[in-house]
């Protein structure tokens, strides 16, 4: 299996070089073409002016240009796709993209960052920053781990919240799903997916509830996203409100 996942980031390695090769073709043969023969050809076989026409479509701010070219070709639409074709085929994409450093060449790819934590007692709270630009999806989950014997002692929540770290993102609908580890106190495990509604800084609370039979315990935090960076730990287990 080792092998095979070798294997599998050499080839994905292999794709991105082709595709920069590629662009830089595309670049070099269109170079010297005025934007008129760029943006509005319509001879046989170009049809530029129906490409330009379908690139303002998809997006807005698109103005017609080489580089403008190449960004909607690999653009909105293509993004998107890219991020539901390579969860559905390739759960690994991400984890490979992000240990060959290559999501800027993918930014439609969603990248799973993890971070293990604790909290040592009930009504604790850490606070993760990171940072997504509006549109973003986001897809956040917290798994207990195992705190002795199999079992977790942690009833784990999570809240989003905005740029002062302290106000919640309202309608972000939180969900529960069963725990990789049982917790001791029968605890779920909260998940949920939404659209950042802004561009800076986001905040999630990680905090250990009062149940009776949990106090506090292991955690691990799982954020999938097609930006934002690595959570940061910007708090350590303080005081819950």
């Amino acid at each position: 299996m080792a092998e095979a996942d070798e294997e599998c980031d050499k080839q994905d390695l292999n794709i991105a070089k082709a595709e920069l090769a590629k662009q830089n073709k595309i670049i070099g043969a269109c170079f010297d073409l005025s934007t008129e023969q760029l943006c509005g050809g319509s001879g046989t076989g170009l049809n530029m002016d129906i490409l330009s026409a379908g690139c303002l479509a998809l997006d807005p701010g698109y103005e017609c240009s080489l580089a403008g070219f190449l960004n909607c070709v690999g653009g909105p639409l293509q993004r998107q796709l890219t991020g539901q074709i390579s969860s559905l085929l390739d759960p690994r994409a991400s984890e490979s993209l992000a240990a060959l450093g290559l999501q800027g060449q993918f930014p439609g790819v969603p990248v799973t960052r993890k971070r293990n934590e604790d909290l040592p007692a009930a009504n604790r709270m850490d606070v993760w920053s990171f940072t997504p630009q509006a549109g973003d999806e986001v897809v956040v989950r917290v798994n207990t781990r195992d705190d002795g014997g199999n079992l977790s002692t942690l009833a784990p929540l999570v809240t989003l919240v905005g740029g002062a770290l302290t106000t919640p993102v309202v309608d972000t609908s939180l969900g529960t799903r069963d725990c990789p580890v049982p917790s001791a106190c029968g605890a779920q495990c909260p998940t949920f997916r939404r659209t950042v509604p802004f561009t800076g800084t986001c905040g999630l609370m990680v905090r250990s509830g009062s149940v009776p039979g949990c106090a506090g315990g292991k955690y691990r935090l799982v954020v999938t996203s097609t930006g934002g960076g690595t959570p940061t730990l910007v708090a350590d287990d303080v005081i819950a409100p």
